[in-house]
């Protein structure tokens, strides 16, 4: 039911209209005699609509509409009056009323046209009152929208929302009537304007793709971007709604990077990788497991179980038993078959990835030879023990002494040069104390603290009985990373008798030039710069040089595979001025490289300037090997 205000100065008339209105219980209607009580009653009292006479005394019905409508009152008013002149009529209408009907005829006609024009007057302020309020709602739904909104016509950006400006970090008055290309990386500008004009032209085109913003401060930022053709005052455009997925855009490009690095990783690492399912099946696996099997390819490879590869069927349930245990494994060693049945040395590694439910779902591992490692390690195993031998039969006396100049170790040699059988009698004693003279002890051991080591330095020393003899003693410094002395290793040689000294020294050399010839190791002396001094064939061969002159012409500074390996290793010598077994990887001459272990001293002048390095080189590989990328 509405609620009607009806006012006029005649009683009668209002009676009478009050009864036509409500008979059809739709209307309830309050009547009032002015304009003023009217204007009253409306401060505290809300209405659908109000009938207003025009002549009524003090204020009339078009005083009394502008009254209303400057009071921001919008309720539906229409005019009922006798007077029907047009200007009337025209000034009503202008002022603000929905509806102006004029008095006279037939009663029942006349207020069933009243009660008409009433309802379609508040219907039409409903309908309008509902417009203004959706237009609000879509207002507040574009401005509060947690996507960017903009409209684009003729090219240019026509409307913007907060958060499209807030993404472009521009000002909204800086965007609007701009191209929008004007706001897109240069690089995705091309693809905008194309599927923008397929568009508005009503082509078949995708509406939701990704392009980059780039915004004010010249940042780039990844957006998903979904677009749908509309009219805009009339006019095609389209409203577009953009999404901020930088973030996500970026953790994407890096989960393909990663992925791109796992699978290049799978495919050009030389330890074979592989992913197995529990029961023993091949999931994946790379060129190097096919080559480590000796398998003509994968086909061959996916025919055999996992079991199989095992020298024995159950050493792999042995083995799963004990990742179960350890859950995860690392480097376990193994017993494999080849295809052609020969049986090699592994080490594998195995990661479970289990279902959520705790089982097992497949096994992630690598598996590397051995052999050759087992062999190198069983070749250093026989070096050592000729060095112990070497140590107990030479005729020098080779020793170790600890910083402060005690003995950790010494053969035979050094106990018959000093004329005692008693080791620990040599153990009690420090090595400073038998030096004969003190000066030639100063001036040797500050020699060694300015060189690092002296070869065949002349000396005298004291035997426990009192005497004296003449020797050649060889020593060097091994110092700690810190630079400070850790030990000192050296030999001595008893030259007391003048002829046998000269002997000695002729036959140390033919020892040295034969030892020199024949050694499998490699073996150079350099000068400062890196050029060659002289080397052996083993050196020639392992350098892959085909003459003496290649080496020549070569440096030793462009032998090391990796220059920050290099400049390690080299601070390491100036350190210690003596490494032993140091592993370096080795370029030669034809661009391959073979992993190696380099023991090196260093010659210096009296000045204490390097005069040279003295080294071997020992070849840890059965052939080159390609230098990885960093």
């Amino acid at each position: 039911m509405y609620r009607i205000l009806y006012v006029d100065d005649e009683p009668g008339l209002l009676e009478i209209g009050k009864i036509f209105l409500e008979k059809d219980r739709i209307f309830a209607v309050d009547t009032l005699t002015s304009a003023a009580a009217a204007l009253e009653r409306l401060a505290s009292a809300p209405y659908d609509a109000i009938v207003a006479d025009y002549m009524m005394p003090g204020m009339d019905g078009i005083s009394f509409l502008k009254q209303l409508r400057s009071c921001g009152n919008t309720t539906p008013l229409i005019i009922f009056t006798g007077r029907g002149r047009e200007a009337v009529v025209v000034e009503a209408l202008n002022s603000g009323a929905d509806f102006y009907l004029q008095k006279g005829g037939e009663p029942t006609a006349q207020f069933a046209e009243l009660a008409h024009k009433i309802r379609h007057a508040i219907e039409r302020r409903r309908a309008d009152l509902a417009l203004l309020k959706s237009e609000r709602d879509y207002r507040h739904l574009i401005e509060t929208a947690s996507e960017g909104i903009y409209v684009t016509q003729d090219r240019l950006v026509r409307m913007v929302n907060p958060m499209a400006v807030a993404l472009s970090g521009y000002q909204e008055q800086e965007l609007i009537g701009q191209p929008f290309v004007t706001f897109v990386h240069p690089d995705d500008r091309a693809l905008l304007l194309e599927r923008y004009e397929q568009r508005i032209a009503g082509g078949d085109i995708p509406s939701r793709y990704r392009f980059r913003v780039l915004r004010k401060d010249r940042a780039i930022r990844w957006v998903a971007l979904n677009a749908v053709a509309i009219a805009w005052d009339g006019r095609p455009a389209t409203l577009n709604f953009i999404t901020d997925i930088h973030e996500h855009k970026l953790a994407e490009d890096a989960l393909k990077k990663s992925e791109e690095r796992y699978r290049q990783f799978f495919k050009t690492t030389r330890d074979a990788v592989f992913i197995t399912t529990p029961d023993g099946h091949w999931i994946d696996f790379n060129d190097a497991l096919v080559e480590l099997f000796g398998y003509a390819g994968r086909d061959e490879v996916n025919a055999i179980s996992v079991t199989s590869v095992y020298e024995h069927p159950g050493d792999r349930d042995t083995f799963l038993d004990h990742v179960k245990q350890h859950g995860y494994v690392k480097e376990y060693p193994v017993r494999l078959r080849r295809r052609d049945g020969t049986v090699f040395d592994g080490l594998i590694t195995i990661v479970p990835q289990k279902n959520p439910d705790g089982s097992v779902k497949e096994f992630i591992g690598t598996l590397r030879d051995i052999t050759e490692q087992k062999r190198i390690g069983d070749a250093l195993r026989e070096s050592e023990e000729r060095y112990r031998s070497f140590f107990r039969t030479t005729l020098d006396g080779v020793f170790i002494t600890d910083a402060q100049g005690w003995f950790i170790d010494f053969n035979d040699a050094v106990m018959a040069n000093l004329h005692t059988t008693d080791r620990e009698q040599v153990f009690d004693t420090n090595v400073l104390q038998i030096y004969a003279d003190e000066r030639e002890r100063d001036a040797y051991l500050a020699i060694l603290k300015r060189e690092g080591s002296a070869r065949e330095y002349p000396i005298r020393f004291r035997r426990f009985d009192g005497t004296v003899f003449d020797a050649l003693a060889t020593v060097i410094v091994q110092k700690n990373p810190d630079g400070s002395v850790r030990s000192y290793t050296g030999t001595v040689r008893d030259v007391s008798d003048r002829e046998r000294t000269g002997n000695a020294l002729k036959e140390s050399e033919e020892r040295y030039h034969l030892f020199f010839r024949t050694t499998l190791d490699s073996v150079f002396i350099t000068a400062p710069d890196g050029r060659f001094i002289d080397f052996n064939d083993a050196m020639m061969q392992h350098m892959g040089a085909k003459s003496r002159d290649e080496v020549f012409a070569a440096s030793a500074a462009d032998l090391y595979a990796d220059p920050d390996e290099r400049a390690l290793f080299l601070e390491k010598v100036r350190q210690a001025g003596f490494i032993r077994e140091y592993p370096l990887r080795f370029r030669r001459l034809d661009g391959s490289v073979v992993n190696s272990l380099i023991t090196i001293m260093i010659q210096k002048n009296p000045d204490g300037s390097v005069k040279s390095y003295i080294g071997s080189v020992r070849d840890l590989t059965d052939g080159p090997q390609e230098v990885p990328h960093r």
